[in-house]
């Protein structure tokens, strides 16, 4: 490693807390000219907390501040996640240390991104009846997936043995005691507990007579950690075990999960999409676009509609040389959708995604959708065009569709919400479709899907400076469906389930409003 190891630590907030002040102890006791160290706080100061080690954090010398603004909830989740990746990507830490909520996070950002991950375990007691719902489900969470941590480091034997009796376990796991001052904070024999109140406060010079209160023992929590400790243990276990993860081999990755990891080593990738594309389409515009294309080199994937019946898609009189058009970028290598049968929304079914409320096939029986597809695949093989995937009219379609595609050999879909592609159980490959226009992404699998419509005016300018930005990392349908050897994961599951919850948000409001 030629510059020095960075380290990312994660946390839910600089409170007045243990797992906080440990944290601000480490970043201030550890060694600058040996690490690079950054601290990402997912609440901000002030919001829902006071913020208590905020200011001495970020004063701290050679320790950089990061703030993810999370707010509370699921949907808080959804909006800071997508803000640590950007994070994790733009300054590239060698490892992700996790505090309390910050732990899972950073699991699911370091397995997204292949970044080493270490936990911070302060809690000793895991006596779960004095738990809320929420904590105790957290808890069982991090004990079923700590054994994909890389690290676990416990702050006492005690909590070392209590989360190993509750089933946690994790590559390696070490034990580093709090850096506690021990000499000043240990018991008076002759006094007895009492020498426990009142040592702190005295240690910071609080007038004897106030000693006992509440206020002065949490001024005694809430002091600068350099008046409370005085050794640097912590710091310097600390890098020491951070320092033999980093030098340790990696362990095995099975094959087809290390061939995917090996295919996007190099960033994020992307894929074209053409909607709409039918004999009555708007040509002027589409011929820039396919000059733009050919100049770029990129291969896109093309929604042809096989017998188009849709008003809205009748812009200009039907191309005679339409399917000579269409076997020619087949030709070329650019991929063909079979984009449902005429384009005709038939009810209101919104299908597996959830939107929008129209659809040509969802809801219909199977035998109606059946015989459908195969008309427009008639016209395919008429035509002499193969289909290679299908993409649904307003993507809307639902299980019965994905079944009666099956029974006619189409099994790849271009749809869904996820980072990158997966294969289903019945062996169908899902591309995932999530964005409508270009923009950079810090890493996964991406496809952006146009309609002519939208690409008028300056539309066209931005979209050539885009795809010149982005071109270089597009890929093909071909390309991207090599990637697809993997199960859809819980982090893309969370993701369509977000995504399935903002759209329904988005229609009550609409109905709120008329």
């Amino acid at each position: 490693m030629t510059r020095k190891p960075r380290v990312l630590f994660l946390i839910n907030s600089l409170a007045a807390g243990g797992a906080e002040r440990q944290l601000t102890q480490l970043v201030r006791g550890m060694d600058q000219d040996r690490f690079d160290l950054h601290v990402a706080v997912l609440h901000d100061s002030g919001y829902s907390n006071r913020g208590e080690f905020w200011a001495e954090v970020a004063s701290t010398p050679g320790v950089t501040l990061h703030s993810l603004h999370k707010r509370q909830g699921l949907l808080g989740y959804l909006i800071a996640l997508p803000r640590l990746i950007n994070l994790v990507s733009r300054i590239e830490p060698d490892i992700l240390h996790g505090y309390l909520q910050g732990n899972l996070t950073a699991l699911v950002v370091g397995g997204l991104l292949h970044k080493p991950v270490a936990w911070g375990i302060r809690r000793t007691s895991i006596d779960i009846s004095k738990m809320d719902l929420k904590s105790r489900i957290l808890l069982r969470i991090e004990v079923r997936l700590s054994r994909f941590a890389d690290l676990i480091i416990f702050n006492s034997q005690a909590g070392f043995r209590n989360h190993r009796a509750m089933g946690m376990h994790a590559r390696r796991m070490q034990i580093i005691p709090n850096s506690h001052g021990i000499s000043l904070f240990s018991p008076d024999p002759g006094r007895g507990p009492l020498h426990r109140k009142v040592l702190a406060p005295a240690v910071l010079d609080i007038p004897p007579e106030a000693r006992e209160s509440h206020s002065a023992r949490r001024a005694a929590w809430r002091a600068p950690i350099s008046t409370r400790f005085s050794d640097q243990a912590l710091a310097r276990e600390t890098e020491k075990a951070l320092l033999d993860l980093l030098s340790r081999d990696p362990l095995p990755v099975q094959p087809a999960r290390a061939a995917s990891r090996n295919a996007l080593s190099g960033g994020p990738r992307y894929l074209l999409r053409f909607d709409d594309i039918c004999p009555t389409m708007d040509w002027s515009t589409w011929n820039a676009v396919e000059e733009i294309l050919v100049a770029q080199g990129v291969k896109p994937i093309l929604a042809v509609v096989p017998d188009n019946q849709d008003p809205k898609l009748m812009v200009d009189p039907p191309a005679s040389d339409f399917w000579d058009r269409v076997r020619g970028w087949q030709a070329r290598g650019w991929a063909i959708g079979l984009h449902g049968y005429q384009h005709l929304r038939v009810n209101s079914e919104p299908g597996i995604l959830g939107f929008p409320s129209k659809s040509e096939f969802a809801g219909l029986p199977y035998e109606e959708q059946l015989r459908k597809l195969k008309l427009g695949l008639e016209i395919f093989a008429r035509e002499g065009v193969r289909p290679d995937v299908w993409i649904a009219p307003s993507h809307s379609f639902d299980l019965v569709t994905v079944a009666a595609l099956r029974e006619l050999g189409i099994r790849t879909i271009s749809d869904g919400m996820a980072f990158r592609p997966y294969q289903d159980d019945r062996g169908t490959v899902w591309i995932p479709q999530q964005y409508a226009i270009m923009r950079p992404m810090p890493w996964g699998v991406w496809t952006f899907c146009y309609h002519l419509g939208l690409l008028s005016g300056g539309a066209m300018a931005h979209f050539r400076k885009s795809l010149e930005q982005l071109g270089p990392r597009m890929i093909s349908l071909s390309e991207a469906r090599a990637l697809g050897g993997r199960r859809l994961s819980p982090l893309d599951r969370m993701v369509g389930l977000s995504r399935k919850i903002l759209t329904m948000t988005r229609r009550q409001r609409t109905r709120w409003a008329s």
